[in-house]
């Protein structure tokens, strides 16, 4: 009980230090003295030019992510990228076109080898030639993490794509839709913004810069019209430390950008229900329209903005946002905050150190235990019986010194030993580790009850589950890893290769081993 007693203090500080680092992690709040240190000082709105009815101070972007353009999946991916060129950003006309990575999907019909397909780089560039002389900016390739699979270095064959200084890489997006506004803020107020990749949601961004404050949408390909009010900014993407918040509150118009291929009848706006005015155009033929309004009237709290405009076509469109004058932000929920501000590498090796300390606590723990019995549980209900099972024939393995030595020593091996890739896979566990200590613990248990006996044709099920699963094991390691990783892998990599010869010594061990312990009546 005292081992026990150990364990569970141990895994309690170790839960305790994630809990401490997941909300230091989680909180937004700049909490060094060197990000205090580093405030921007608040400007002077004499000194600068006020946020009015002028077309001016103001310039806007695109940004496209994820395009995969591929050989052999989506074809329409590049067609309507060119119908995206055609008919919004022509209308749209940014500053500069981003295409964030990975401009192509560089994976071959099986969807697993991974190469450089350099037809893939020549639609690519051919559908760049053609939006680039319908767009009057700049258009920006930044490679992602496909577009450098294969490739070794700078100067590699593989490298179809040389002019880039820097490397970008975004695989969260929407997360299946299950997250669709995956943004979070740093402490450093930097604010990290997913979007949804063109691959499988046909989405682009729109960034707008207006007085030095970022505003942004994210739109749909067939969405019309495109709406971005860009004052009073959105309080929820407020970075008073690097933008100044300060101009909303001496501003004197209501801007907002509208974007739509037929004329606009009118656009108004409310804020908290209150009609605020029709907007008028700052320029003849601007997408830019404004309202003349009064901030001070709102210099507390919260409130919420609605724009609605209208089409010559009788097409209404909506669009609103929480804004605040007096510089309140407002937050951002808990699944995009977790999923961005967290380190997943460093989480995933502490979960992964948890599970061997885990595992091998458990197996040193029972191994010194001469009598599982007092531990069972003798209530007749289903879970119990399953839960002392469990235990039974771990105990059981953990008994056998040459099963517990292998068990024990292949994933002290896996968490200290060289591999062929240099990533932790936390699935092993439930792919290997657990199957195999449950079936050498069945066959242990097996013949403890049947006079150090096991006789296969009244197990055909557990036999055929145990091929089963060594097929299964074959398959990753001569089918799944070689080619994703080459032949080279099978032969020297321990890590998938291994798996074939531990199963069987461990089944071979297990049919071998003396099982003349303490006597124990299963309860399963």
């Amino acid at each position: 009980m005292r081992r026990v007693g150990l364990l569970v203090l141990g895994i309690t500080i170790v839960m305790s230090f994630g809990i401490s680092e997941l909300l230091l992690a989680l909180d937004s709040n700049p909490g060094s003295m060197e990000t205090r240190n580093k405030q921007r000082i608040v400007r002077n709105p004499e000194l600068w030019p006020k946020m009015d009815e002028n077309f001016k101070n103001i310039f806007w972007i695109v940004q496209i992510s994820d395009v995969h353009i591929s050989l052999f999946r989506d074809l329409a991916r590049g067609p309507d990228l060119i119908r995206l060129c055609e008919e919004y950003i022509k209308l749209i006309n940014p500053e500069t076109v981003i295409v964030t990575g990975d401009l192509t999907d560089a994976k071959i019909q099986d969807s697993i080898d991974t190469m450089q397909i350099k037809d893939e780089w020549i639609t690519y560039q051919n559908i760049v030639e053609k939006c680039s002389a319908m767009v009057k900016g700049k258009w920006v390739d930044i490679r992602g993490n496909h577009d450098c699979f294969d490739v070794n270095d700078y100067t590699s064959r593989n490298n179809f794509y040389r002019g880039s200084i820097m490397y970008l890489c975004g695989h969260l997006h929407t997360l299946g839709d299950l997250v669709p506004r995956m943004y979070a803020k740093h402490k450093t107020g930097q604010l990290e913004l997913e979007l949804g990749d063109w691959k499988d949601n046909r989405v682009f961004r729109v960034i707008a810069f207006d007085n030095d404050l970022v505003s942004f949408t994210d739109v749909k390909l067939g969405q019309w019209p495109i709406i971005l009010i860009t004052n009073p900014k959105d309080n929820q993407f407020l970075s008073p430390s690097v933008e100044p918040v300060e101009m909303i509150y001496f501003s004197t118009h209501i801007r907002i950008l509208v974007f739509s291929p037929v004329d606009i009848k009118h656009v108004s706006a409310h804020v908290d229900g209150q009609y605020q005015g029709k907007a008028k155009q700052a320029k003849e033929n601007s997408p830019l329209y404004v309202i003349e309004w009064n901030p001070k009237q709102f210099a507390k709290g919260t409130h919420k903005i609605t724009v609605t405009v209208v089409t010559m076509d009788k097409n209404t469109a909506f669009a609103h946002q929480y804004f605040s004058v007096d510089g309140q932000e407002s937050g951002f929920s808990l699944m995009p905050r977790l999923l961005l501000m967290l380190n997943i590498y460093t989480v995933a090796k502490g979960l992964f150190g948890l599970m061997v300390f885990a595992y091998v606590t458990a197996f040193t723990v029972l191994r010194q235990c001469s009598n599982i019995r007092p531990y069972l549980s003798h209530r007749g209900y289903w879970p119990h019986l399953f839960l002392n099972s469990l235990l039974m024939r771990t105990w059981l393995a953990s008994r056998v010194t040459s099963i517990c030595s292998l068990l024990v020593g292949s994933v002290v091996y896996l968490a200290f030993g060289p591999w062929f890739a240099g990533y932790l896979l936390t699935d092993h566990y439930l792919t290997f580790t657990i199957p195999l200590t449950l079936i050498v613990g069945h066959i242990l248990d097996q013949r403890r009850n049947n006079s150090s006996k096991f006789p296969l044709r009244q197990h055909i099920l557990f036999v055929m589950f145990t091929l089963v699963f060594y097929y299964f094991l074959i398959f990753l390691a001569s089918g799944e890893f070689v080619r994703a990783y080459g032949k080279m892998a099978f032969l020297v990599g321990p890590l998938r290769t291994g798996n074939l010869v531990l199963l069987p010594l461990a089944v071979c061990l297990a049919l071998k081993a003396d099982v003349k312990v303490a006597p124990i009546i299963s309860t399963f």
